[in-house]
């Protein structure tokens, strides 16, 4: 009995124990319960279907309840359908026991088909005697969005950097790339992946200087913490490429403002440097330029004036900029010619021309100028430049070879004149002098006679002037004083001119020249006169003779003269002259005096003895302000030379003479001139008549006088047959003018006696006994 009781106590002591086990298991499957459905991590239990699900995974998917959820049925219904297939081994409801758990991210499909990203860990576990997996997860689409805008951010960011020319690189602390664009990558030749990792002594081809450089300015910025700038370095980079760049290096924070990198930044900056150096080259090129340049904006308001543009205008660049090219106006322009060169500009256009501009001093000059647009990079029009090109000395010059081409033609046609006008001539005078013979001197015949005489000498000397004009005729130079011919000269206007003209003489020098005094004398008297006739009011007119050194000195026609000179000038206080007169006042019978006053050969004359003188003229004249001539004669030192000149009588005699001209007027004239002084003569016409008759009876003739232009057979021509006939045969030669002989030339031909037209019948006579007593 007490071992029943014992053992029924031991029993009930039993069952209160498994009572108070059972009530233990019951409060913690609650606490389990509770704690399942108190998580935020959402918790399903399925082999396949779906076994049981908390509250947190009814809301993840969208449900008010767990039960809710729980009619999915099936696993595979919670992803998307993208997920299904990759997730299947999880649906399996013979899963091994060892399967061991597994964590994934994937999509799954809420309640209202919106996608969510889940955080998942599937698990084995035993579920009413069998082998079920539980699935837990907690939703983490809030961090895949981050995480994607992350990623976007970091595209968008690769995608600006690589879009920026300048290479861009961010190191890490230990100064390894872990930002690298593509500028930067190209710039070593490879790609931004390949230079992922490396540190600044890794880059491909960079030379050990540029390293050295590169790290120094890390170690600065890390010491500093503060930025490090090289704005231009020469920098070689790989294969040798060498070149300027823009060095930048940033430090790089953390939250917490630590250095956690540093960012570079490198720019070539090679083509701006070229370009600048470009600009610099071409801007002093503009400074240090011959021709003025000048920038107006659109309205044309000047903005800039080099120096050539102060130096020919007078204008400074202070009083240039801010005004318009109007003060350049000389008024020979019209307003049509302004409105043409503005039209051209406003359309875009470059317009050239001539222009005639006015100095700050009132003094006109010639340029070429050129006026063009200046375009911004977008094609407009900005602004204008004009580059004047000073051509006025250019200018004179053509001017200056225009008159000596109009010079030269004159004298060409003044020696076709002189030809033409001295054979006509030579009968006036000659058959003139032969009735002054015959006339009685009281017969008024005798007076009339004289006149004709007298005015064909004049017309000798109007001819010998046209030739010294054109230089074509030789003078008789000798090595002369010049002081005694400018105090004969201002002896004898002394004496001649009115009181109201006051004569000054400042003769500093002998002033010897090679020259013929004749000819000297006409230079001086022929200014003097011009100068006087320049004061009809009265006025001073100077005199000066002096010897000088001239390094260069421009003459009229451009001519430039140096060495030692003798200097004459006349100078007056009169009316004097304006450019235009000024550029005709050498040219034959160019006067501004009344008709009757003048021939207008005067100065036409000075020039021509002057060029044969190989001197130079050089005239300075103002309205108002009177008139200088500076005349320079070739100085030499003094010499004795002296010509004789003898007189001849006028015998006559019984010699034969041939006398050949092709006017009959001239051949009348010798043929009558001669016989009265008691010569036999065959005057003929026709030089090949003349050639046939000497050839048939050479020893016929004692003397041959000749014009040298006739047709057929020429003067000179006409010689060499008759010497090659008869060496001996003296000849004397006549010329009106004639380009092709000279008397050196005649003398060289072994012609007797050269003599120009018109010759008289007295001198004619003088010439043949000189000729014929040469040889007797």
């Amino acid at each position: 009995m007490d071992g029943f009781r014992q053992s029924r106590a031991a029993l009930r002591s039993e069952m209160e124990l498994l009572r108070r086990r059972v009530e233990q298991l019951e409060e913690s499957g609650e606490q389990y319960r509770e704690l399942v459905e108190g998580s935020i991590e959402g918790i399903i239990v399925y082999s396949g279907p779906l076994l049981s699900a908390n509250l947190a995974a009814a809301r993840i998917f969208g449900y008010d309840s767990p039960v809710e959820l729980l009619s999915r049925a099936h696993f595979h219904q919670l992803w998307a359908p993208h997920e299904r297939s990759r997730l299947q081994r999880f649906e399996s409801p013979h899963l091994a026991e060892e399967e061991k758990p597994a964590t994934f991210e994937a999509q799954a499909v809420r309640s209202d088909g919106a996608l969510i990203w889940l955080h998942t860990y599937v698990r084995k576990l035993r579920w009413d005697g069998r082998t079920v997996s539980q699935c837990s997860f907690i939703d983490i689409s809030q961090r895949k969005r981050a995480e994607q805008e992350l990623r976007n951010s970091q595209r968008l960011l690769h995608a600006v950097i690589d879009t920026v020319p300048d290479a861009i690189g961010v190191k890490d602390a230990s100064g390894r790339y872990v930002v690298v664009n593509k500028a930067m990558a190209e710039y070593y030749g490879t790609t931004p992946e390949r230079l992922i990792g490396l540190s600044t002594e890794q880059l491909p081809g960079l030379g050990e200087g540029e390293k050295k450089l590169l790290l120094g300015m890390d170690e600065q910025v890390l010491e500093a913490d503060q930025p490090a700038e090289f704005a231009e370095v020469e920098f070689r980079g790989p294969e040798g490429r060498q070149g300027w760049r823009h060095l930048v290096k940033l430090p790089l924070h953390d939250d917490e403002g630590n250095i956690i990198g540093i960012v570079g930044i490198s720019q070539d900056v090679t083509g701006r440097r070229q370009a600048e150096a470009e600009i610099s080259r071409l801007a002093a090129a503009v400074e240090q330029a011959g021709d003025a340049i000048f920038v107006t904006d659109l309205d044309g308001t000047i903005q800039y004036v080099n120096p050539a543009f102060e130096r020919i205008t007078g204008f400074t660049r202070e009083e240039a900029i801010g005004q318009t090219p109007r003060i350049l106006k000389s008024g020979k322009h019209d307003q049509a010619f302004y409105a043409a060169l503005w039209e051209t500009m406003k359309h875009g256009e470059v317009w050239k021309g001539r222009f005639t501009n006015q100095k700050k001093d009132g003094t006109l000059y010639e340029t070429y100028s050129t006026h063009s647009p200046i375009r911004n990079s977008q094609g407009q029009v900005v602004h204008y430049v004009c580059v004047q090109k000073d051509i006025t000395q250019q200018v004179q010059i053509e001017d200056q070879l225009r008159r000596a081409q109009r010079l030269e033609s004159l004298g060409t046609l003044a020696g076709g004149i002189a030809h033409d006008f001295n054979n006509i001539l030579m009968p006036i005078m000659g058959f003139a002098e032969i009735l002054l013979e015959e006339v009685p001197a009281e017969s008024p015949q005798q007076a009339w006679l004289k006149i004709i005489h007298e005015a064909s000498h004049r017309a000798k000397d109007l001819i010998s002037q046209i030739l010294l004009f054109s230089r074509r005729t030789d003078s008789q130079k000798k090595s002369v004083p010049l002081k005694p011919v400018v105090l004969e000269v201002s002896r004898f206007l002394k004496s001649t001119l009115p009181r109201t003209i006051v004569i000054h003489e400042i003769v500093r020098d002998e002033g010897m020249t090679n020259a013929d005094p004749s000819q000297v004398h006409r230079v001086v008297m022929n200014l003097c006169v011009n100068a006087a006739q320049a004061m009809p009011n009265g006025g001073e007119l100077t005199l000066s003779l002096d010897r000088v050194h001239l390094d260069e000195c421009e003459c009229y026609l451009g001519q430039t003269l140096s060495g030692p000179h003798v200097r004459l000038c006349v100078a007056d206080t009169g009316v004097g002259m304006d450019e235009e007169v000024l550029a005709h006042i050498f040219e034959p019978f160019f006067t501004t005096k009344s008709v009757g006053d003048g021939t207008g050969l005067g100065l036409s004359t000075v020039y021509g003895i002057v060029q044969d003188h190989g001197g130079g003229i050089r005239v300075t004249s103002r309205p108002g302000r009177g008139t200088a001539f500076d005349v320079f004669f070739p100085a030499m030192e003094p010499a004795q030379n002296r010509i004789d000149v003898t007189a001849v009588d006028l015998p006559g005699g019984g010699n034969s003479i041939l006398f050949i001209d092709d006017e009959q007027s001239i051949a009348d004239l010798g043929r009558e001139a001669l016989q009265r002084l008691g010569y036999r003569v065959t005057a003929l016409t026709d030089s090949t008549t003349a050639l046939e008759i000497f050839r048939a009876d050479p020893g016929r003739f004692d003397l041959v006088v000749t014009d040298q232009t006739m047709p057929d057979i020429t003067g000179d021509q006409l010689t060499r047959e008759f010497r090659s006939i008869r060496p001996d045969i003296p000849i004397i030669l006549c010329t009106g003018y004639s380009e092709s002989i000279t008397p050196e030339r005649a003398a060289a031909l072994g012609i007797n006696e050269f003599a120009y037209k018109p010759v008289g019948a007295s001198s004619l006579g003088r010439l043949v006994r000189a000729v014929l007593d040469r040889k007797g």
